[in-house]
């Protein structure tokens, strides 16, 4: 054979396999879903390739690669300024004229500086000067006694490093410096600096301090300069009785929380910034261990992935929280979890996917802190070790005595008054590789699967189950599980109590029964099985409904048909793609009422809302107050008649084996060319018999097994790479090697 073609045919297929290869880079790290070009792993809202996280991503998030961000972003709303030259620019230099930075700083939404403190690594606390970023100071400490209403702090770049604390505002709440109402106090990093604070606790003791902005930090604990262990404590420390403070444009990862904070708060953002890898518990964490509520937080635009608990935690009485626009994804437990007392409360337009556990979980416990939680006395009160009742009552009745019943109630209440509007829930069914044994590295044992956790559960876990879960609103969601039916509860009272389920979209990979799961019956239920040594009886989807008519109402069981969304991407998070294509049921299932004015994206939400966090919006009509859309299969907004929320009361199913669409992605559409499909009324293509046990209840340590293909994937990409590299070299010499004799045999027929 012509060794050219050989050749030529080789070369063809390098470039195939490189265009293969530069594919699936692309699809792994840019997947655009949250605002403009913000992705899994990091903030990036004017797409100018700078921001919150790491730019390049982590393909295939891995706890073991635990990385923060190098690209910070000067003005995230403005893609012509990202760097600090390119704040120079525009604005002019600062050590020139301290007026230009103000300009900037003005720009960048701020009030105008009183005063301007730089601290740099450089610096000295004895000649340092304000407003002379030529003259830094060295530490916090040093300007800590000047601060007031409108002044900056400023952080140069560099990585600062201590084995307790980097910045502390204040050793007690009578010296903490503040800003006033309408003119805070703003800490920051320097524009388009990275600014490191490797420490313990690296930014703490906020103790009385209030109306203050932190903006810009990268708060890690680094093995060898921060703890022995390489983490640390806490990145954000709330401890301490604190109001009106901001906290944006912040990475926090390597401690044990990224945020932690007890004690008396109001009026707290958090918003714009990342918290990942932080072990062995929660991305945010907010305990309140007092009487009084905490109130009116706002957590927005933040994402949240890789930490060994939660994505988000809430302990204790809250009210009036706004939980808005955030990622969740890929936490060793759940997303979203509301314990022991969070009423009043908004969630909305989260994207919580891929975690190991449950999407929304409402939970009570005894705390074995205070209380013996397993037994009572003869008047019914736990038995005491922080007394429960003063010794001369005679009974814990609770209307007799509600300061002393249920199991520490002075500090607890029932998750009450809640609402969760037009959030993307989705429950897989493989590990996605964070360890749940907290402290320990990889490899770990899975304690569990996300293969039978519900999007949503209830459970009271207190020994008197005194918590109902009441009025609780869940409304334009999508809601999707693998085996699980999407609600679960350990009491059917959670169901009772008034809480009303309307116009999401139901989805179980795995078909009926698809609505709900209960340790305990009325006796409706059709079916049940067994978890551990509790028994869960089940109802189907139209069981559920038409057992609560009035409470669930207008839903649809439907593939949600996500643009690409396989449960095998357990350990590429980063390619999943929910964005729900044009014939999704999704499409003006919801209702305008109470919904978000945006969805996840910024994109406006008017007319026929879509259920879940992306308006798609194909149809028209429809509202809060009568006639209306129906959404349907084809999202066209058919008429449905004129009840009060636009659905006419009805809940839908789609049949999946005659919707003429492949949910489960095996190139078979319906009945009877699916092998998933019994008949044309079956609701799910899918083929459980084509399912290994193995992949579900997998409980050996993580290796590189079945959910790690697309490593695999990678590893034979690679190696094909390598190989074609080889040979292209070994023909080219052979090639050259060939004109050359060729050459001289031409040279020699001359003579």
């Amino acid at each position: 054979m012509d060794l050219r073609i050989v050749f030529l045919t080789f070369l063809f297929s390098f470039v195939l396999l490189i265009v293969v290869f530069q594919t699936n880079e692309v699809a792994g790290i840019q997947i655009n879903i949250g605002k403009n070009c913000t992705t899994a792993w990091y903030i990036d809202n004017d797409c100018d390739g700078y921001g919150v996280g790491k730019q390049q991503g982590d393909l295939y998030g891995r706890f073991d690669v635990d990385i923060y961000g190098n690209m910070p972003d000067a003005n995230d709303n403005d893609n012509s300024v990202n760097t600090a030259a390119s704040v120079i620019n525009l604005y002019g230099d600062p050590a020139q004229n301290i007026a230009n930075l103000e300009s900037f700083i003005v720009a960048r939404g701020y009030n105008n500086p009183a005063d301007i403190y730089f601290i740099s690594l450089t610096g000295s606390d004895s000649t340092g000067q304000a407003n002379n970023i030529n003259l830094p100071y060295r530490t916090f400490d040093a300007v800590r006694g000047f601060l007031g209403a409108n002044d900056f702090v400023i952080y140069r770049s560099g990585v600062y490093s201590s084995n307790f604390s980097i910045l502390s505002l204040s050793f007690s709440p009578s010296n903490a410096p503040h800003g006033e109402e309408g003119n805070p106090l703003v800490i920051m990093s320097y524009p388009g600096e990275n600014v490191v604070f490797d420490a313990y606790y690296s930014i703490g003791g906020i103790d009385g301090t209030h109306h203050t902005i932190f903006d810009g930090f990268i708060l890690t604990c680094e093995p060898g300069t921060c703890h022995s262990s390489g983490f640390g404590h806490v990145g954000f420390d709330l401890t301490g009785s604190a109001t009106d403070i901001t906290i944006r444009n912040i990475e926090s990862l390597r401690h044990k929380w990224g945020i932690w904070g007890g004690l008396h708060k109001e009026r707290i953002v958090i918003e714009k910034s990342l918290f990942h890898d932080n072990t062995p518990e929660h991305g945010i964490y907010i305990p309140n261990s007092e009487e009084n509520n905490f109130t009116d937080f706002i957590i927005q635009d933040n994402i949240l992935y890789r930490n060994r608990r939660h994505g988000i935690q809430f302990n204790g009485k809250m009210e009036g929280f706004i939980v808005e626009r955030n990622i969740i994804h890929s936490n060793a437990l759940g997303g979203i979890t509301l314990t022991n007392g969070v009423q009043n409360s908004l969630f909305k337009n989260n994207l919580i996917f891929n975690n190991n556990k449950q999407g929304i979980i409402s939970f009570s416990y005894c705390d074995d802190a205070y209380f013996n939680c397993t037994s009572t006395d003869p008047r019914g009160c736990l038995v005491d070790i922080v007394p429960e009742c003063p010794s001369s009552t005679t009974s814990c009745s609770l209307a007799t005595y509600p300061q002393c019943y249920g199991d520490g109630a002075n500090y607890r209440q029932s998750n009450d008054n809640n609402q969760f509007i037009n959030n993307l829930v989705w429950v897989g069914i493989n590990h996605n590789g964070v360890c749940e044994d907290q402290w320990n590295a990889l490899p770990c044992t899975r304690f569990s699967v996300p293969f039978d956790f519900p999007a949503v559960e209830f459970t009271d876990q207190t020994p008197r189950s005194v918590y109902t879960f009441t009025n609780n609103l869940f409304r334009n969601n999508i809601f999707q599980t693998y085996s699980a039916p999407v609600f679960k509860t350990d009491k059917l009272d959670h169901i009772n109590s008034n809480n009303l389920i309307e116009n999401n979209l139901f989805f179980r990979l795995s078909g009926e029964p698809a609505g709900l799961a209960s340790a305990t019956t009325d006796n409706s239920h059709s079916s049940s099985y067994l978890l551990g040594s509790t028994v869960f009886y089940t109802w189907t989807f139209n069981e559920f409904t038409n057992h609560w008519i009035g409470f669930v109402r207008n839903n649809i069981l439907g593939n949600p048909q996500f643009t690409d969304a396989q449960t095998s991407y357990a350990l590429t998070p980063g390619v999943y793609n929910f964005d729900p294509q044009s014939s999704s049921p999704s499409i003006n299932l919801g209702i305008i009422t109470n919904a978000p004015l945006t969805d996840l994206r910024g994109n406006s939400r008017f007319g026929s809302v879509d259920s879940g966090v992306y308006e798609i919006g194909s149809g028209t009509g429809g509202g809060s107050n009568g006639g209306g859309s129906s959404g349907g299969s084809s999202g066209s907004g058919g008429s449905s008649g004129g009840s009060s929320n636009g659905l006419g009361g009805n809940n839908i199913i789609i049949y999946e084996c005659s919707d003429n669409f492949d949910n489960d992605g095996d190139n078979l559409i319906d009945y009877p060319a699916d092998m998933g499909c019994t008949d044309i009324n079956d609701i799910s293509e899918l083929n459980i018999g084509s399912i290994g046990s193995e992949e579900i209840f997998d409980e050996e340590p993580i290796n590189l097994g079945d959910n790690q293909r697309p490593i695999q994937i990678r590893l034979v990409l690679w190696l094909l790479f390598a190989i074609l590299t080889t040979l292209i070299i070994i023909i080219s010499v052979l090639i050259i090697r060939n004109l050359r004799f060729n050459s001289r045999h031409k040279k020699g027929s001359y003579y």
